[in-house]
């Protein structure tokens, strides 16, 4: 798996889907969580071969129709470039 370096990432870089694997193949989940909403929790993980941390958007089992939304998201997200707004670097489906 390719490490992501959280100090050159672009919002030109793909975005990698991870479909044949689970977060935890890849991350440590940290607790306790950072963050809570509606769909789930944000935590921080560490990448286990890097050792960096990284905030993790964990979402509960999602319906067809929550699922179109969240790829949506994504496709929104990455397009963006501010300092202040969270890139996506990769998501497990």
């Amino acid at each position: 798996m390719e490490e992501p370096d959280p100090h050159n990432i672009s919002q030109s870089d793909s975005v990698q889907e991870r479909v044949d694997e689970r977060i935890e193949d890849n991350y440590d989940l940290l607790n306790p969580p950072i963050g809570e909403g509606s769909l789930g929790e944000v935590r921080k993980a560490k990448h286990k071969a890097s050792g960096n941390i990284f905030a993790v958007r964990v979402i509960n089992k999602a319906t067809e129709k929550e699922k179109e939304k969240l790829l949506l998201e994504i496709d929104l997200v990455k397009e963006l470039d501010h300092p202040n707004i969270c890139k996506v670097i990769e998501y497990y489906n």
